[in-house]
């Protein structure tokens, strides 16, 4: 069989060219029920032990993020920190809960209104921040459904990542000797891949 090649065109994050094998990584649909069978103060327990889980988490993955010098890895987990500690992030979840519905579809809302009143606001850097909420919705619905995300840790040699977007679950995956470039669907030049990408030279 004869080598299969695909032409894409997007916008290019760094200059020179990455060629090697695709390495394509899909993330998964997150399904949820919209109502309860549960009352509100257990599904409001759920919430409560996913934020935990996912501050502790994104606390351990800043620390390790700390031992790379380049690329400002930390600096965009922080950030991401940040914005997940928000009071009416948390408050808006719990009152979605309070009239009936499932802690999944309360996240989700929640991530979704908030996304779209950055977008209304025409403020670059709030629009920029999108991708930090999508990640945190991602991030609260794995942990919510228990589902575990796929292995990135062993990437063959000469990688080329193609994904729908870079969230924090990959960028320790960008620092691979075996990984030679990146192709998301989603993002933007100054988002956490386009960050990353540019502090190591991929």
């Amino acid at each position: 069989m004869g080598e299969s090649r695909r032409v894409i065109n997007g916008t290019g994050i760094c200059d020179g060219i990455g060629e090697g094998i695709a390495f394509v990584v899909r993330q998964f649909k997150h399904d949820f029920k919209v109502d309860s069978s549960l009352t509100a103060e257990e599904e409001e327990g759920k919430i409560n032990k996913a934020f935990a889980k996912f501050t502790r988490e994104l606390n351990e993955m800043i620390g390790k993020a700390r031992e790379h010098s380049a690329g400002g890895e930390a600096d965009i987990l922080e950030a991401q920190l940040i914005l997940s500690q928000d009071s009416s992030l948390f408050r808006n979840t719990i009152e979605y809960i309070k009239e009936g519905h499932t802690a999944e579809y309360a996240i989700d809302t929640v991530c979704s209104e908030l996304s779209s009143r950055f977008i209304r606001s025409g403020d670059k850097s709030l629009i920029d921040r999108i991708e930090d909420i999508r990640d945190i919705e991602h991030r609260m619905m794995v942990i919510l459904s228990e589902k575990k995300e796929p292995d990135l840790k062993n990437l063959p040699e000469n990688a080329v990542l193609i994904c729908d977007e870079v969230g924090s679950n990959f960028i320790p995956m960008l620092y691979s000797k075996n990984l030679k470039g990146v192709v998301t669907q989603r993002g933007s030049k100054s988002g956490h891949a386009a960050i990353v990408v540019r502090g190591i030279s991929i």
